[in-house]
């Protein structure tokens, strides 16, 4: 569960199936332990906006720190999934967190005017 709604929810599904079809090829060609890197970035403003302020960074380490995917996640997974995944992803999946992820960032509060 998660601070960010009371300890009441599983943010463990938030994202969309294809991440975890692409999370199952790593796993099937015995690539999921690999080191990787994911950027989160913009390259101008949103809504035509002249600067953007960085927050919300002790929201998202406190997401990380308590990322699972519970059992009836995974088990909803088994549903919507295609029938030929293997059992063994499931079970892996089970074990997944973000013990072993390593953050990089701005400092919060940081803006970045147009240009």
């Amino acid at each position: 569960s998660s601070d960010l709604c009371g300890g009441d929810c599983s943010m463990g599904l938030l994202t969309d199936l294809y991440q975890f079809t692409m999370a199952y090829g790593y796993w099937r060609g015995g690539r999921h332990r690999e080191h990787a890197i994911f950027e989160l970035f913009f390259r101008e403003p949103p809504f035509q906006g002249g600067f953007s302020l960085y927050c919300g960074l002790e929201e998202a380490l406190r997401y990380l720190q308590g990322f699972r995917i519970s059992n009836e996640e995974v088990a909803y997974l088994e549903t919507v999934l295609p029938s030929t995944v293997e059992k063994g992803f499931f079970d892996y999946l089970k074990t997944v967190d973000a013990s072993e992820i390593t953050v990089s960032s701005i400092s919060e509060g940081s803006d970045r005017k147009s240009t």
